[in-house]
């Protein structure tokens, strides 16, 4: 659009599920690059770390108050901030989660963030041994655990166990078998996710790359 108009006020309305939904999704679109991403670039990190600060500490606000406009406009901001391509200025990255996640709400009754939140626990583990070091600094710079004392290995999974509980906190972390999800097309939708988003590749961009058995792989863990 030539013009966007962000107004948090049209947002009060907004039940506290789906604006849990949207949070997620804001989330995402930082967290999703500062994963995959193999370049540097400090200032991209700290604006994606803020802008995952920001959601932690508001959408709990907006979800519990839909018209705590503090919270709706720190949110509606980070939003804008999140999708503008700011964050990953710098360093780029990719979105494997969302084009996961893309595939599950193509074949299920499914919001986009509900996907995303049942996703990104399995997603962050088969992350890890490639990623351990971005997740241990999500421990020390969003979440402000004092990582001094721990190896690289225990700042990762401490990292990981801040998303998840912080997930559970607010009530969003959920199976996709809670959600009415089996496994039947989990074949297809992998096969999905590489023709729309692989690049003419067999696999999706992730540190480690996503291939189709990993990508299943994932909707498998994320049964529960």
């Amino acid at each position: 659009p030539a013009l966007s108009l962000v107004d948090p006020e049209l947002t009060a309305s907004c039940p506290p599920q789906l604006t849990g939904d949207g949070g997620i999704d804001i989330f995402m679109h930082v967290l999703d690059p500062y994963i995959t991403s193999t370049a540097e670039c400090q200032l991209a990190d700290r604006i994606s770390e803020g802008g995952m600060i920001t959601v932690i500490e508001n959408l709990s606000r907006a979800m519990k108050n839909g018209s705590d406009m503090e919270a709706r406009s720190n949110l509606s901001w980070a939003s804008t901030v999140a999708l503008c391509g700011l964050p990953f200025e710098g360093r780029g990255g990719a979105f494997p989660l969302h084009v996961m996640e893309h595939s599950l709400s193509g074949y299920y009754d499914l919001s986009h963030g509900r996907g995303l939140a049942c996703l990104m626990p399995a997603w962050l583990k088969a992350s890890l041994p490639a990623c351990g070091d971005r997740l241990g600094s999500i421990a020390k710079r969003v979440f402000y655990v004092d990582t001094s004392k721990m190896t690289s290995g225990e700042a990762a999974w401490c990292g990981y166990e801040c998303i998840v509980n912080w997930l559970k906190g607010i009530g969003m972390y959920c199976t996709l078998r809670e959600l009415g999800v089996d496994d039947r097309y989990f074949e297809k939708m992998a096969d999905d996710a590489i023709l729309l988003y692989g690049h003419n590749k067999d696999f999706i961009e992730n540190q480690p790359a996503l291939t189709r058995e990993g990508i299943v792989a994932i909707y498998r863990n994320s049964l529960g």
